[in-house]
């Protein structure tokens, strides 16, 4: 399938998404996230920490991770005390991370753990940029960097830090690619993309609304084919470990040991004010039945396929409390379906759309520069976490934006 497309479009587009389009544009925006890459490869090579700061990143915990799947003993990095010691053997780590993906994800870590550490970063996020820039190109060949702009600064976000959102947007270009006419090889990337089970709710969910039984079964299948793989590799106690991870996960989140500045959910901005873990529950709570609602209503009352695919991992990704700036990468699936439309836009409004997408992730920045360089408050609990109202709107006009463009075009 050459990319996804939205119907009866001319060849419109505003002066500034055609300047976004220019191959000096395109390249530039490839080259610096590459060389972003490249740069974090080097000082890992430079500094065990991965910095001369000595901040630590979230690839030392997939790494940690991998040490103990290969040593045979995955069950044990969700204890927390034995995680925490072997970060502090490999990298004399002293920040407390604690590890709660599903044990699948241990096949994974385990092959990076065999490479040392920096060529492991180079392969695990040079890999996943390389996969995204030809996925990218195959979903949406020609308003593609109308999309990437939208993500950039949580793109640069999530390869710095070697996180897990740039594979989990290069399985969702596979499953929204082949969802018409490969619909098994749709619900197998679904299935794969399980390793953030939090976040991949949006789109099965779309499937399962619209009877997509090809889909759903393929998903089914392939989660019980690598859960079983990993129950075979790990051993059957490897889950009831998982459990007691995410339920840590859980209390870690309630007590406010995470960055919750970090973070884009309702959840965290109403506990960042003061609300009690438990009343921001509810709140959450509501908020994916809005999400969920809103996936019912588009399956029923949208315009095309690619519309409710993207309406669906946009609320998708307000289900969960557990949702980080990097995570916003993922949006360039969305923003990928609905690209020839957002190409017809006026630089104002897309201006306007940039400043929603980024705000989130440039505010994260400016307090993780201020707490390392410039002597800003170290207490977390400090920040107010206010991705979540700019998330909301940046993600409804990107939907309106792009559903009031189709509007004009069927009107011509």
């Amino acid at each position: 399938m050459k990319g996804i497309e939205i119907k009866n479009f001319r060849s419109n587009k505003s002066e500034f998404a055609d300047a976004l389009s220019r191959p000096l544009i395109s390249r530039i925006l490839w080259c610096t996230l590459a060389l972003n890459v490249a740069y974090s490869a080097l000082q890992f090579a430079l500094w065990e920490y991965g910095s001369p700061t000595g901040r630590m990143l979230d690839f030392h915990a997939l790494y940690s991770a991998g040490q103990f799947a290969l040593n045979g003993d995955f069950a044990d990095a969700y204890n927390l005390s034995k995680f925490m010691q072997s970060l502090r053997t490999l990298f004399g780590a002293v920040s407390v991370y604690l590890w709660s993906y599903p044990p699948q994800f241990g096949l994974i870590v385990a092959v990076l753990a065999l490479l040392p550490t920096w060529l492991a970063y180079a392969v695990w996020s040079g890999g996943g940029l390389a996969a995204l820039r030809l996925g990218v190109a195959q979903l949406q060949p020609d308003d593609r960097n109308v999309a990437v702009w939208l993500i950039f600064i949580p793109a640069l976000l999530c390869l710095r830090g070697g996180q897990t959102s740039i594979w989990f947007a290069v399985l969702g270009i596979v499953a929204l690619s082949n969802w018409k006419n490969k619909p098994w090889k749709a619900g197998m990337a679904l299935g794969l993309m399980a390793f953030k089970p939090h976040l991949v709710g949006g789109l099965l969910l779309l499937a399962i609304l619209r009877g997509e039984k090809s889909i759903v079964a393929s998903f089914g299948l392939t989660l019980a084919a690598v859960s079983a793989a990993a129950t075979v590799i790990f051993g059957a106690d490897v889950w009831s470990a998982f459990l007691e991870g995410t339920n840590l996960a859980g209390k870690f989140l309630g007590e406010g040991y995470y960055p919750l500045y970090r973070m884009f959910s309702v959840y965290a901005t109403f506990r960042s004010i003061g609300v009690s873990p438990d009343v921001a529950l509810y709140i959450q709570i509501a908020m994916a039945l809005v999400a969920l609602f809103t996936i019912l209503w588009t399956s029923r009352h949208g315009r095309s396929l690619p519309e409710m695919q993207a309406t669906a991992i946009l609320a998708g990704l307000m289900m969960t409390p557990y949702a980080f700036d990097y995570d916003l990468s993922i949006a360039v699936l969305a923003l990928l379906l609905v690209a020839p439309a957002l190409a017809r836009l006026d630089w104002r409004r897309y201006v306007f759309l940039t400043s929603l997408w980024w705000f989130p992730p440039a505010y994260s920045c400016a307090i993780l520069f201020g707490m390392q360089f410039g002597g800003a408050e170290q207490d977390q609990s400090h920040w107010l976490s206010l991705g979540a109202p700019f998330v909301l709107a940046a993600s409804f006009f990107s939907i309106w934006f792009a559903r009031l463009e189709t509007g004009k075009s069927e009107q011509r």
